[in-house]
């Protein structure tokens, strides 16, 4: 009686498989599936997408119970589960299945039907794989036109203007979506001891990474922040877009800039952590420091000073430098069972630095002196990394050239942005110059 009720339970659960298959291959036949296809043959096919606290699951109604039906030999049939969720509540995660080894274009953006192309996008895009070498690709948007039902996904080389594949989107959000009311430039805003006028905005069309350009006027009633300057700009319209600008057929536009002092010379001396004689190990060699200190509300930590080569960090703690291997070193994350390890590479000597509490909106600045006083050139001093699944900024400050490998002096300031918001209507507010 048990061994007729388990065939019986067995074959209950193959039929509603079957009938799962059916009515998938049915909604496919209906609404086939969105593909990118590119050049060399790859493919993109759109399966789902995930935003605000809604994931995105490989998962479907029978994958469960066929898992606790099934004898285990049978468990190999179902499909392993993947979930994605969404990167912010304001972004969106569009979610495919790539070809094997796919290699991934330099950038994205979205077009709408009118073929107005939101911001690129170049580094929002990420991989799930299961243990069966099962995967999702994972593409996020922070910008598209989020009024209209669908939208094409555009892909691009580094050039930003040749085009590899594309393919129509469903938008998963759609309204309704607040009204915002813009006032006429010029607009004046205050924040502190700091005052900000926007007088014009001038939309550079030849310019596809950062076309805005907004005349300003800065004054302060403290010397320190009399020479401030914007050091980032951000434009959001009301359907949760973000980014270098938006569409001009948005009603408003809420256009958000932080201003910074960019001067050494504008920072009281508690403001400025001071580092003196460090001295660069050789080649495939470097000192650990490990000195963490409180500067202007942010937690910074001298890690290490390096060599030339590649820092290797395994699980958070262990440390080790490799020779450099060629002219070019590369960063990138490993993982092998319980291992964890990082890797940061660099061709010439360099101070590793990982600072937490900064936002977008702050910024860092550097400068090193040799032991005659003289002033040391920085390699890409702005440049920084964010650890996987955190908000720790990362710096390898790479020296171009040191003399008698000795930092007699090493100061840093981190540069707090303070805010400003302008609520605007592009289409009166925005000149075009090509």
């Amino acid at each position: 009686m048990k061994q007729l009720l388990r065939v019986s339970i067995i074959v209950l659960v193959l039929a509603i498989m079957a009938g799962g298959i059916a009515v998938a291959f049915w909604a496919w036949w209906r609404n086939a599936p969105a593909v990118a296809v590119f050049s060399d043959g790859s493919r993109l096919k759109f399966v789902g997408s995930a935003f605000g606290t809604r994931t995105f699951t490989t998962e479907r109604s029978w994958h469960k119970l066929a898992r606790q039906t099934l004898p285990y030999r049978w468990q190999n049939w179902i499909p392993a589960t993947l979930t994605v969720g969404a990167y912010s509540s304001n972004r969106v995660t569009f979610c495919f299945r790539a070809s094997p080894r796919m290699g991934f274009p330099a950038a994205y953006c979205a077009e709408d039907d009118a073929g107005f192309r939101y911001p690129m996008e170049s580094n929002g895009w990420s991989t799930t794989t299961s243990a069966n070498g099962d995967s999702i690709v994972a593409v996020t948007l922070r910008a598209y036109p989020r009024r209209d039902r669908t939208f094409q996904l555009v892909f691009v080389a580094a050039d930003r203007q040749t085009e590899f594949a594309r393919l129509r989107l469903p938008n998963p959000v759609r309204g309704p979506f607040p009204e915002w009311k813009p006032e006429a430039l010029p607009l004046t805003r205050t924040n502190g001891s700091v005052t900000v006028t926007l007088n014009s905005l001038t939309w550079r069309t030849n310019r596809s990474w950062s076309p805005l350009d907004p005349v300003w006027r800065i004054s302060s009633s403290e010397q320190a922040w009399a020479h401030a300057q914007p050091g980032w700009i951000e434009v959001e319209d009301a359907t949760g877009n973000a980014g270098a600008y938006s569409a001009l057929s948005e009603p408003a536009w809420r256009l958000k800039i932080a201003v910074r002092r960019e001067r050494r010379e504008d920072f009281s001396a508690s403001e400025v952590l001071v580092l003196t004689n460090l001295s660069l190990p050789p080649a495939g060699r470097f000192t650990a420091v490990d000195v963490s200190t409180q500067l202007s509300g942010c937690t910074m930590t001298l890690g290490a000073i390096c060599g030339a080569g590649q820092l290797s960090i395994t699980n958070g703690t262990t440390r080790g430098m490799a020779p450099p291997a060629g002219r070019h070193q590369r960063n990138g994350r490993m993982f092998s069972g319980s291992l964890d390890v990082e890797l940061w590479g660099c061709a010439r000597p360099f101070l590793f630095l990982e600072i937490d509490g900064m936002t977008e909106r702050d910024g860092v600045l550097w400068r090193a002196f040799d032991d005659q006083g003289r002033e040391l050139a920085l390699e890409n001093p702005l440049g920084y990394s964010i650890r996987s699944g955190t908000q720790t900024r990362v710096y390898q400050l790479e020296f171009a050239s040191v003399t008698n490998a000795v930092i007699s002096r090493f100061e840093i300031a981190v540069s707090r942005g303070l805010e400003f918001e302008f609520c605007l209507d592009p289409r009166g507010a925005v000149s075009k110059l090509r």
